[in-house]
């Protein structure tokens, strides 16, 4: 295995980069253009469509014959070749975007500037953009193996794994299994170099702390007489399994209750179509409060935020029970992100 890595290593790879975008600046409104045939250019519903006549760079005219344009449910398209250009006539009071896609170049989203004017003219240039992105090889080995891999929030596989074509740059790597402390650490890829990653994880402890088992020197007066006071039952281990775990006040189904009523979705994650589980931990102090709350896995958007943020304004919980003493324990929770 060692010598397949090694291997592994010395590589470095050039993957191309291409996309399709609507250059910067070029959507512009033709001044004194209008739509000649103008009762050729009405949709469905009558209204005045408007025309975008866009021209192409790095796109060659069999090429551009195969681009499609759609835009929302209400625009009506319809797109007619000219030499060294596309006119796409369009919906002027119902388009807000338009979704250029190609079979070979991939898809653009774009958003109009400004509304359209009824019969108005207006120019843009589409481009085809290629370019070259360094990216490299991660190994990640664990001890335990079969450990599970994330990076930047997505699953990887488990170790001992070699991961390809990771972009120069830095990441997010967290390496978990259960039963042990999990690892979470930022990496650098730098072109032209390799990272190994080797890491040993901690298995979980129980550590009871016996206040009985105290020399009584401890508790014995040294500084004038003044009485200092030892803290019992002291216990700064943060157990994961306890013989009574920690609650929400009422239990299970009031925390999903106080969850749904307080959690708000995230604007940018609604508008994106994010959605899925992140998975807060937190402890459980003796006092029923909660600190230490991190996100395991987080699916970005501002829903680890608000994951945090109702989490956090959680009324304190009924403490996790060992040995018949409250202790700190760890608790993770699931929040679901889902839209409708």
């Amino acid at each position: 295995m060692k010598r397949i890595l090694l291997v592994l290593f010395a590589l470095i790879s050039l993957n191309a980069f291409s996309q399709l975008q609507v250059k910067e600046g070029s959507f512009k409104h033709i001044p004194g253009g209008i739509i000649e045939d103008k009762e050729e250019y009405t949709d469905g519903n009558d209204f005045p469509m408007a025309l975008i006549k866009i021209s192409t760079e790095n796109i060659n005219e069999q090429e551009r014959q195969r681009l499609v344009f759609t835009g929302n449910r209400e625009t009506q398209i319809i797109k007619r070749p000219k030499t060294g250009q596309m006119w796409v006539y369009l919906s002027a009071e119902a388009a807000t975007f338009i979704d250029i896609k190609h079979p070979d170049y991939g898809t653009c989203k774009y958003y109009l500037p400004e509304k359209l004017c009824d019969y108005c003219v207006y120019e843009m240039v589409l481009q085809y953009v290629t370019s070259e992105i360094k990216s490299g090889f991660l190994a990640v080995i664990s001890e335990p193996v079969e450990a599970d891999i994330y990076i930047d929030g997505k699953y990887c596989g488990k170790t001992v794994k070699v991961i390809t074509d990771l972009a120069v740059g830095e990441h997010q790597l967290e390496i978990s299994k259960d039963g042990f402390c999990g690892i979470k650490k930022t990496i650098n890829i730098k072109a032209d170099e390799t990272l190994t990653i080797n890491e040993k994880l901690q298995e979980y402890k129980e550590i009871t702390i016996d206040t009985r088992q105290m020399s009584e020197e401890s508790t014995t007066p040294k500084n004038g007489g003044i009485t200092i006071e030892e803290e019992k039952n002291v216990d700064s281990e943060i157990y994961k399994v306890v013989e009574v775990m920690p609650e929400f006040p009422g239990g299970a189904s009031k925390m999903m209750e106080f969850v749904q009523r307080n959690l708000k979705y995230p604007i940018d994650a609604r508008e994106n179509g994010i959605q899925g589980r992140v998975f807060v931990n937190f402890v459980v102090e003796p006092d029923g409060s909660i600190t230490n709350i991190t996100i395991m896995r987080g699916i970005g958007g501002g829903c680890d935020e608000e994951a945090i943020r109702v989490v956090k304004s959680m009324p304190k919980w009924k403490p996790g029970r060992h040995r018949g003493n409250a202790v700190r324990c760890s608790y993770t929770l699931p929040v679901i992100f889902m839209l409708n």
